[in-house]
């Protein structure tokens, strides 16, 4: 299975948020040292990431983070405002937006083209 960036209304913004691509689908998890940047978040430290994954072909929501839907972040990182080590897992191919949410605000949409 691959993971595609189709688009994201700023890529600058994000890096390394579930751009990986697995060998296997079978509900697959990122490696647990997978470190999450991300740029344009004032409050950094003590803030909040969810991220909720919503299927286009079935029209279903579903938890991205395997541990549930959010997890704190840490401050600045290697020049990004906040980071976070998570795993993430996609639970079937197909059409996937990702809507990412800091503190419960929204804070950008990425949308995956996930293939066998």
């Amino acid at each position: 299975m691959h993971i595609m960036l189709a688009q994201a209304k700023d890529a600058s913004v994000i890096h390394n948020v579930m751009l990986h691509a697995f060998k296997e689908y079978e509900h697959a998890t990122l490696p647990s040292s997978a470190l999450r940047h991300l740029w344009g978040i004032e409050e950094g430290r003590d803030s909040k990431l969810t991220i909720v994954g919503y299927h286009k072909e079935s029209k279903t929501v579903h938890p991205i983070l395997v541990d549930g839907w959010t997890i704190g972040l840490g401050g600045p990182v290697n020049g990004a405002d906040a980071h976070t080590p998570s795993n993430v897992k996609i639970p079937k191919p197909g059409g996937w937006a990702i809507l990412l949410y800091i503190n419960e605000s929204y804070f950008d949409t990425l949308i995956y083209d996930i293939n066998e």
